[in-house]
C-alpha cells in the first residue's frame, strides 16, 4: 500500500509539471496555453492509460515538456539537463535531449562553436545520467539489455509489426505457405525499426529551433508505433510535446 502511495504521489508530480510547462511551452510557440493544457490533461491517454493505470511515463512525460520548455525560454543546456533527468525514468526522453542539442548547436554562428555546445550538451547528459545512478545505488546496473529487450517480449495486435507479421503468416497459410508468425513478426520488426531510425535522422537533420517541436513530437509518435510494443500510453510522448 505504501509502495502504491509512492507511485500515486510521483504522478502527481509529473501532472504538477505538465500543467505548468505545457502552457509555458504553448505560449513560447504563440499558441493557446489553455487549449494544449486541456488537450493534454484531459486526454484518455494521460487520464485513463497514465493516471488511472499508475504508469511513470507521466513523470517522464512531464519532465520531457519541462526540459523542451525551458531550452525554448532560452535555456537549451538546463532543458537538456531535464530531459536526461527524464531519461533515467525511461530511456524515450532521451531524444528531447538530442534533438535540443541539435537544434541549437545549428543556431551557433561557426561550427567550433556548434561542436563546443554539442559537446557540453553531451558532457551534462551523461554527467546528470551518472549522477542519478550513483544517488540512486544502482550505478550502471539499470543500463542493460533488459532495458530494450522487455518490450519485445509483449506481442501486441495494434504494433504495426506484430498485426503485419501475424496478419501475412495467416494469409500465407490459407494459401499453403507455411511461413512462422514469429520470422515474420521480427522481419517486420526489423522494418519498422529502421523506418524509425529513417525517420529521427530525417527529423535531426531538419530540426532548427523554430520547428524543434514539432520534429520532435513526429519522432516520439513514429517511435510509439515502431517499436515492439506500441502500448497506447506510449504516445503520450508525443502528445504532450505538440499538444
Amino acid at each position: 500500500m505504501l509502495f502504491r502511495s509512492l507511485i500515486r504521489a510521483l504522478e502527481l508530480v509529473g501532472l504538477v509539471l505538465l500543467a505548468v510547462h505545457v502552457p509555458r511551452l504553448a505560449r513560447s510557440l504563440g499558441t493557446d496555453p489553455a487549449r494544449a493544457l486541456w488537450l493534454v490533461l484531459l486526454s484518455p491517454l494521460v487520464v485513463l492509460e497514465l493516471v488511472a493505470a499508475g504508469h511513470n511515463d507521466v513523470l517522464m512525460v512531464g519532465l520531457l515538456a519541462a526540459g523542451v520548455a525551458v531550452a525554448l525560454d532560452g535555456h537549451p543546456l538546463g532543458g537538456i539537463a531535464i530531459c536526461a533527468l527524464a531519461a533515467t525514468i525511461k530511456v524515450p526522453a532521451l531524444a528531447g535531449a538530442v534533438f535540443i542539442a541539435v537544434a541549437w548547436a545549428r543556431a551557433e554562428a561557426s561550427r567550433r562553436d556548434q561542436v563546443r555546445f554539442l559537446l557540453c550538451a553531451g558532457a551534462i547528459t551523461l554527467g546528470v545520467l551518472v549522477a542519478v545512478s550513483v544517488v540512486t545505488g544502482l550505478g550502471i546496473s539499470w543500463v542493460s539489455s533488459s532495458v530494450f529487450s522487455a518490450p519485445a517480449k509483449v506481442h501486441l495486435a495494434i504494433t504495426p509489426a506484430t498485426g503485419l507479421g501475424w496478419t501475412s503468416a495467416s494469409l500465407l497459410h490459407d494459401v499453403g505457405v507455411a511461413v512462422g508468425t514469429h520470422t515474420l513478426e521480427s522481419a517486420f520488426g526489423v522494418v519498422t525499426a529502421a523506418l524509425t531510425l529513417a525517420v529521427g535522422l530525417w527529423a535531426l537533420y531538419r530540426t532548427r529551433v523554430p520547428n524543434l517541436v514539432v520534429m520532435l513530437g513526429t519522432f516520439l509518435f513514429v517511435a510509439a508505433a515502431g517499436g515492439p510494443a506500441a502500448w497506447p500510453w506510449y504516445f503520450a510522448w508525443g502528445l504532450v510535446v505538440v499538444a
